[in-house]
């Protein structure tokens, strides 16, 4: 199936050829970017309109935003823009019907996009899990790919689902961090939110056990109970001294976590490798510390 897009009007057509019809009410069409969850930086490149090539888009049939799900298909560039396609007069342009031929049609230059198969984009990564980034530069969230279908007109019907960026991390109250280690917790929250936005989940791993070192560290600092320096192995055991024992499994798992993420650990032991699921967990983890100590709140 093609997409056609009127650049002047925004409206779009569709057709299995060049040969079209208008798609009224226009869809929610997103400029998109496939990557996999092994790259370390997620951000998009900027979008300067639908002529500069290649593009993908994203084209949105279904959205549930409770459960944050969106299903929809992708389509790509085509090398030759525009293309002039055979179409029938648009709904919003009565005045379309004065130029048809006996045909029923009249011709049109359209911005030409073919459907594109996630399938094809799996097997270039290996089947690793697909991240799609949806937007450009500027502004733009990032979706896992949880769900493939093929339909009857030999198009794929993808289901994604939302990762969590804002109220990721809970409302902190900044006041209540001691000051002497005050800067220091906001500069790695600051890097770990950063990065929910635009890493893989082994760099936001990284960044949440930086994190939950300098919260740790900074509280226990505070109380009288730790020298500077100290790894997070020994933070813990620390804060489970304190009865703090929720903040401490929390930051165990992200310690664990954040093993796992090392080829020598991977190999030795066998471990998974790291995935979106898991990043999400230890930035929620993180959350949990900060609540645990009093520093913050969920929103």
């Amino acid at each position: 199936m093609y997409l056609g897009i009127d650049n002047n009007s925004n409206l779009v057509y569709e057709g299995a050829s060049t040969w079209g019809h208008a798609l009224w009410p226009t869809p929610f069409l997103s400029p998109a970017t496939i990557k996999s969850d092994a790259e370390s930086q997620l951000t998009p490149p900027r979008f300067e309109g639908l002529y500069v090539l290649p593009l993908m888009l994203f084209r949105e049939d279904a959205f549930d935003p409770v459960s944050r799900v969106r299903r929809g298909r992708f389509y790509q560039s085509g090398n030759s823009q525009p293309q002039t396609w055979q179409v029938y007069p648009h709904p919003a342009m009565p005045d379309e019907q004065r130029k048809i031929n006996s045909a029923g049609v009249l011709p049109k230059s359209l911005l030409t996009f073919y459907s594109h198969p996630i399938t094809a984009e799996l097997q270039k990564t290996g089947n690793r899990q697909l991240l799609v980034i949806l937007g450009s530069q500027e502004s733009f969230t990032i979706w896992s790919v949880v769900n493939v279908e093929k339909t009857a007109i030999n198009e794929e019907l993808v289901t994604l689902k939302a990762r969590q960026t804002i109220g990721a991390l809970p409302r902190l109250s900044s006041n209540t961090i001691p000051e002497a280690g005050r800067e220091k917790v906001l500069t790695a929250l600051d890097k770990l939110a950063e990065d929910i936005y635009r890493a893989g989940p082994e760099s936001v791993v990284d960044r949440a056990r930086e994190a939950a070192t300098a919260v740790l560290g900074a509280y226990l600092q505070d109380r009288g109970t730790a020298k500077p320096s100290l790894d997070l192995d020994a933070l813990i055991k620390k804060i489970d001294e304190e009865s703090k024992i929720v903040a401490a499994n929390a930051a165990n798992i992200v310690r664990l976590f954040h093993g796992r993420g090392k080829t020598a650990v991977q190999e030795k032991f066998s471990f998974r490798p790291l995935r979106e699921q898991d990043a999400e967990l230890a930035v929620q983890c993180v959350g949990t510390i900060l609540c645990e100590l009093g520093w913050a709140d969920w929103i």
